[in-house]
């Protein structure tokens, strides 16, 4: 009877350990038709960017020259993002009821893009103004991808992983019971508390000094409150 009771005692303390659990994404759009779905997006752009399109089963967001003339289009809530700036951003943007997260592969192309171009996904509140992702850019130190994130006291850091352009990145962004966590290709990159209310989740791409831009977006899944589809699996541990 004794050689039992390490073996029981194992098992009631691995039930004592956190609970793992699989977030599960559900197919949200991949183009495959060709065609913009309007129901599922609402589509914004200013300081030179321009309507998304969507060829070649993926949606293609880009942006000639800012001028100065440039039309702005964007949800009314989001129009003080555009006031002033002088920064290309084309968006589409996702709005539904109990959304927790949004998944899409980006690529960000050498054709039609120069320094400063870039490529994201975010979530986005309306009210105070703000927004909280992951972007791959084409920066003067190299292509990176980059984040913002709390540290342990609150305080931003800034997160960095070498990248390339013309290469295709799944990522990742869920919001959930005041932790936001990234994911790069299937990996948590970083998770952190963060009070925040998204409005609105979305893709965009841009180009910070007003030049033309070009950025790819494919496959976006999305994370929905009691969902029970099947997809992509995450393991993320319960605190």
């Amino acid at each position: 009877m004794k050689k039992r009771i390490l073996p029981t005692i194992l098992f009631a303390l691995v039930c004592m350990l956190p609970q793992a659990h699989a977030l599960d994404w559900q197919e949200y759009d991949d183009f495959g038709d060709n065609s913009l779905d309007l129901s599922k997006w609402e589509v914004g752009y200013f300081a030179g960017g321009q309507d998304p399109v969507v060829a070649n089963g993926r949606a293609e967001l880009k942006g000639a020259s800012y001028t100065g003339s440039n039309p702005t289009k964007l949800p009314q809530d989001l129009l003080p993002a555009a006031q002033g700036s002088n920064e290309g951003n084309a968006f589409l943007f996702a709005q539904q009821e109990g959304m927790l997260g949004i998944e899409a592969e980006i690529t960000l192309p050498a054709a039609g893009n120069s320094l400063e171009a870039g490529v994201f996904i975010s979530m986005f509140d309306s009210s105070p103004l703000g927004s909280s992702g992951i972007e791959l850019a084409y920066r003067p130190t190299g292509v990176i991808i980059s984040y913002d994130y709390l540290d342990a006291v609150g305080q931003e850091i800034d997160g960095y992983k070498a990248a390339a352009l013309d290469t295709k990145y799944r990522i990742a962004v869920v919001h959930s019971e005041g932790k936001t966590t990234f994911y790069i290709d299937g990996e948590k990159i970083q998770e952190f508390d963060q009070s925040f209310t998204p409005d609105y989740w979305g893709v965009g791409a841009f180009n910070d000094n007003g030049q033309p831009f070009t950025a790819y977006v494919d496959n976006v899944k999305v994370l929905r409150l009691g969902q029970t589809s099947t997809g992509t699996q995450y393991t993320v541990v319960a605190s």
